[in-house]
C-alpha cells in the first residue's frame, strides 16, 4: 500500500512539474546576510546558469532585505536566458519618511528598450504616466507581467495598467530601495522578488 501511495505521489509531482512555470529567481531562497555591511559594496552572485545577481542589500534577522548608511540599495538581476514572456513579483514596504526621493524599477530588453516604474511618497509613474496614491509605509505587492506584446501591472491585486509595448527578450532588472538615518532610521523593507518565465 505504501509503495502504491509513493507511486501515485511521484506521478502527481511529475504531472505538476510539466504544468509548472519556471522560477528563475526567488529572493526568499537566497541568503545575502553575510554581505559587507559597513562598506555596502556591490557584490555579484551567480545564482544559476540563467541568473546573475548584483546587490549591496543585506538580509535582516526577520528575513527582509534592506540597505544602510544612507546608501541607495540596489538589486540588479541579469537574465542569461531568452525569455519573452515573464512575470516579476515584488513584495515590499516603502517607508513614509522619504518625502521627495524616488525608487526605480527598470526592466531592460536585449536592445536597450526600457519599462520604468518610479515610486515616491504620494504616487508612482509607469513609463511616464503618473498615478496618485499613498505608496509609503504600506505593504505592497507589485506584479509586472509581460505576455507577447502585452504588459500589465497590478498593485495589491488591483490591475492598474495595461499596454501594448515593443519589448524584446528581458535582459536586466534593476530595483532600488532606500535608507536614510536622518529620518528616524527610516528604511524600505524588501520581502521578496520572484521572477518567473512563462515561455
Amino acid at each position: 500500500m505504501k509503495s502504491l501511495i509513493k507511486l501515485v505521489l511521484v506521478g502527481l509531482l511529475a504531472v505538476s512539474s510539466l504544468n509548472a512555470k519556471e522560477i528563475l529567481f526567488d529572493l526568499r531562497a537566497q541568503d545575502f546576510s553575510n554581505a559587507v555591511k559597513q562598506e555596502q559594496k556591490m557584490t555579484k552572485y551567480k545564482i544559476s546558469d540563467k541568473i546573475i545577481l548584483e546587490t549591496n542589500a543585506n538580509k535582516s534577522s526577520k528575513g527582509y532585505y534592506y540597505t544602510a548608511n544612507n546608501i541607495k540599495g540596489l538589486i540588479n538581476i541579469e537574465v542569461n536566458k531568452k525569455i519573452s514572456n515573464w512575470k516579476y513579483n515584488l513584495d515590499i514596504t516603502y517607508h513614509t519618511y522619504f518625502e521627495n526621493k524616488k525608487r526605480l524599477i527598470i526592466f531592460t530588453d536585449k536592445f536597450g528598450e526600457n519599462i520604468i516604474l518610479e515610486f515616491y511618497k504620494k504616487g508612482f509613474t509607469i513609463n511616464g504616466k503618473e498615478y496618485k496614491a499613498n505608496t509609503n509605509k504600506e505593504h505592497m505587492l507589485i506584479s509586472i507581467k509581460k505576455e507577447s506584446t502585452n504588459l500589465s501591472i497590478s498593485i495589491n491585486s488591483q490591475k492598474i495598467y495595461t499596454s501594448t509595448i515593443e519589448f524584446d527578450n528581458l535582459k536586466f532588472i534593476n530595483t532600488e530601495i532606500m535608507f536614510d538615518n536622518e529620518y528616524h532610521n527610516a528604511w524600505d523593507r524588501l520581502n521578496n522578488i520572484l521572477l518567473v518565465s512563462n515561455d
